[in-house]
């Protein structure tokens, strides 16, 4: 049985494929939800190394067998003694669904850029010489304290 035959839909994080300078709006967009969503799975693993010294250190190659039971243990004990990291609250549910909404949003930046070809400009660069400008003289003063007689 696979996670998507159990409805869990899957994603993974979008790469610039070689050669490819950035990724493309719906890409950078995903790459966005993506993290959002990433950010959470992260915290319960900074919270199981913080509050769990098995997963701080490094684990010998012999507990790979038994290290996804160790987590889930430790996880189920997180949950029932710990807090929760997070709190259901309007904000989140707003926060994701915005984010939802801006993922199907062109973007109109790039298209004005290209427009206008200012992706292909490059800048004309001029030197400048010290006559150009009127530069302030700069002294250095060294204040020194009266004598105490």
């Amino acid at each position: 049985m696979t996670l998507r035959d159990l409805g869990i839909q899957t994603a993974m994080q979008t790469l610039a494929k070689p050669g490819q300078l950035k990724l493309s709006t719906k890409e950078s967009n995903d790459s966005r939800i993506f993290t959002m969503t990433r950010f959470i799975i992260e915290c319960v693993n900074v919270r199981a190394k913080k509050e769990n010294k098995f997963f701080r250190d490094v684990i010998f190659i012999s507990y790979a067998p038994k290290i996804e039971r160790f987590f889930k243990i430790a996880v189920a004990l997180m949950n029932r003694f710990s807090p929760p990291l997070f709190e259901d609250n309007s904000l989140h549910l707003e926060l994701a669904n915005r984010a939802l909404v801006r993922k199907k949003l062109a973007n109109t930046l790039m298209q004005k850029i290209k427009r206008h070809q200012w992706d292909k400009t490059t800048v004309g660069w001029t030197s400048v010489g010290e006559s150009d400008y009127d530069f302030p003289i700069l002294f250095l003063s060294i204040k020194t304290k009266p004598n105490q007689e």
